[in-house]
């Protein structure tokens, strides 16, 4: 039997993707959209979205009015999502305002968050604190404030240390902490030490429970163990609950986060120790339902941060919704911005998120 050999691609794919790029280039300069559409349509995947790149790019340094109706043309996916990436970038390199009021007009329905994020991620490449300066200076909508947190992302990805004393010199208020808490999150996946210096910056409420809980989510998974070392550091109370929360999300359950941390000692929470293992000896049938709820009693007994504390070291199909109704409103009425991070954090339903906080709605918190 003769023996096959394996032959590179030949010039024919690259002849079909210059071909198609001609055809695509004389669509566009007759302004026949729909023609270009299926002209890229005869290519590969792979063809495409180097036909794509190629003719985009041509373009936007010709004409930036033709490259965004080059891109509405393309249909939704990965061609019109490269179309636009490259239109963000040629459009901050021109300029960086009308960059800015480009991106805050809804040129792309669909696409608007990705818009932002990209033409923001440019500008702060080329200059990084002239930039939030310009989008400080506009009119507050709420696509400016999400500009600004994704610019300030890109900023602390490239220099943190800067973006934060920066970012802690201007006065209180929303943009402020938006800017702060997209910093974290954006170090929490390689940085979480660094990130954690955001916490300080952030004024107590929603904003700093929700970055505690997506810091130890993301150094859970890298590193469990310091992650442990981090949370328990933290006073008692709602910061803790949201690092524990955070940890245990990231782990993916109890048992897989004492076996990945090495902790089985169990969580320091409150005056005292509560041990996982305790939890986990699982009494037969009523026993062993006795004895979940009568840890859980005493540990509300304490505080609904102990009650919290304790049910995220059960696995979750422990977690009865009895005890998880009767936390949120024993700890509504004292801190409802730690009652309503954890329900966001530790309740996997969607549905049953709403539920609880449709409740603390009704409640008035």
């Amino acid at each position: 039997m003769p023996t096959m050999v394996a032959t590179a691609p030949g010039p024919v794919a690259a002849w079909s993707v210059d071909e198609t790029l001609t055809t695509a280039t004389d669509a566009v300069n007759r302004d026949d959209l729909p023609a270009l559409a299926l002209a890229l349509e005869k290519l590969s995947a792979e063809e495409r979205a180097l036909a794509v790149q190629k003719l985009m790019t041509t373009i936007s340094e010709q004409n930036l009015a033709k490259a965004e109706r080059v891109a509405q043309a393309l249909p939704v996916g990965a061609m019109r999502t490269t179309a636009i990436e490259i239109l963000a970038r040629a459009t901050a390199d021109r300029d960086a305002d009308a960059a800015i009021r480009w991106a805050l007009a809804p040129a792309f329905p669909g696409s608007e968050a990705e818009i932002l994020a990209m033409v923001a991620e440019r500008l702060v490449e080329r200059e990084a604190k002239p930039t939030l300066e310009r989008l400080l200076a506009l009119p507050a909508p709420s696509a400016r404030i999400e500009m600004l947190g994704y610019a300030a992302a890109g900023w602390a990805r490239r220099d943190a240390p800067a973006a934060l004393a920066w970012v802690r010199g201007l006065g209180p208020g929303e943009e402020k902490d938006r800017m702060i808490t997209s910093m974290g999150f954006a170090l929490a996946q390689s940085q979480p030490l660094r990130a954690s210096e955001m916490i300080a910056a952030l004024p107590e409420g929603r904003d700093r429970m929700v970055l505690i809980g997506a810091i130890g989510q993301t150094w859970a998974a890298s590193d469990a163990t310091e992650a442990w070392k981090w949370a328990n550091q933290l006073p008692a109370g709602a910061a803790r609950v949201a690092a524990l929360a955070g940890i245990e999300t990231g782990l993916g359950g109890a048992g897989a986060r004492v076996a990945r941390s090495g902790w089985s000692a169990g969580l320091y929470v409150g005056s005292g120790a509560m041990s996982v293992g305790a939890a986990g000896s699982r009494p037969l049938g009523v026993e062993r339902e006795d004895a979940l709820r009568r840890k859980f009693d005493e540990a509300l007994r304490e505080s609904p941060v102990n009650a919290a504390s304790y049910l995220t070291t059960l696995p979750a199909p422990d977690r009865r919704d009895d005890m998880i109704d009767e936390l949120v409103r024993r700890w509504l009425p004292t801190n409802p911005d730690a009652a309503k991070t954890w329900i966001e954090l530790n309740i996997p339903s969607p549905a049953r998120r709403e539920e609880l906080l449709r409740e603390a709605g009704r409640l008035g918190y």
